[in-house]
């Protein structure tokens, strides 16, 4: 099951240093979708759609964990009044992240039927729904990738169109749904960099098993011929955001990262996803 949880919208609040630190409660689990909210072109007051809207609360969570995971649109979207309100009428217009957030999760929906209609027979599962999402997002601040995640931003303004390439299998785009073990502890996939593209992003999540922390510690490296690029954070998403490929072959591996190469629980599946551009 894809959850997705709204990330607030406190980040006006003096909580911690530079306003930062603002997200908790539901939105700090470590397996959910969490979605800040973007500025939208729609707002007559506030036409940049390529920067985070002021109120979206920020991370890092408990831990230093990065938050939010992507971002959408917030306003101002048409919606069913509350019968509570007194006033006349249906609909009102809204923004926020209670208003981002459906917008992702239905992009969730489209995204697991379109699986479904494509791979007869495929699970989708959480961890996929979730890395394809973040895959496919636009970083807000592409000029600097090796910035992303950003306790902003996350890694990025959701974009469905990116993401539906992936399933339709476009070229310079796939997938993979594995697992590593206490007696399979690495994997490996190579792929053929595909002429014309520049940057290739790979996107490496799974769901850990329950608890406060990281059970399960993963890790992302990313190889060319110029060497690796690696992924290390405290977090159940790992990206590796190559902007200049060299051409041939390029390497993806995932590995347990624990200091005895062992799982707190064993088996641990994930998703792999990558797209040139």
């Amino acid at each position: 099951m894809v959850i997705c949880f709204a990330a607030g919208n406190d980040a006006r609040k003096p909580v911690g240093p530079l306003y930062r630190g603002h997200i908790g409660a539901q939105a700090a689990a470590k397996n959910c979708i969490t979605v800040g909210a973007s500025r939208s072109s729609r707002d007559p007051h506030d036409w940049n759609p390529d920067a985070v809207a002021d109120t979206s609360s920020r991370g890092p969570i408990h831990r230093g964990r990065c938050k939010p995971d992507v971002v959408a649109p917030e306003a101002p979207n048409l919606v069913q009044r509350a019968k509570q309100l007194d006033s006349d009428g249906n609909w009102c217009f809204m923004s926020g992240t209670s208003i981002a957030t459906p917008l992702v999760a239905g992009c969730a929906a489209v995204l697991r039927e379109a699986l479904t209609s494509s791979y007869q027979g495929i699970s989708s599962s959480a961890a996929l729904i979730k890395a394809l999402l973040i895959n496919g997002a636009d970083i807000l601040n592409p000029t600097t990738p090796n910035f992303v995640p950003s306790n902003h931003s996350g890694y990025g303004r959701v974009n469905i169109a990116n993401t539906i390439a992936v399933v339709h299998g476009d070229p310079g785009t796939g997938f993979r749904m594995d697992k590593v073990s206490d007696d399979t502890p690495r994997w490996l996939e190579t792929i053929q960099v595909v002429p014309g593209y520049t940057t290739l992003k790979v996107t490496l999540v799974w769901s850990d098993p329950p608890g406060e922390t990281l059970k399960n510690r993963l890790g992302l490296e990313v190889w060319d011929d110029t060497g690796p690029k690696f992924a290390r954070n405290n977090n159940t998403v790992q990206q590796v955001v190559r902007s200049t490929i060299s051409p041939g072959d390029a390497s993806l591996r995932v590995g347990i990262i624990s200091y005895n190469r062992r799982l707190e629980k064993s088996p641990q599946p994930f998703a792999v996803v990558w797209r040139f551009y």
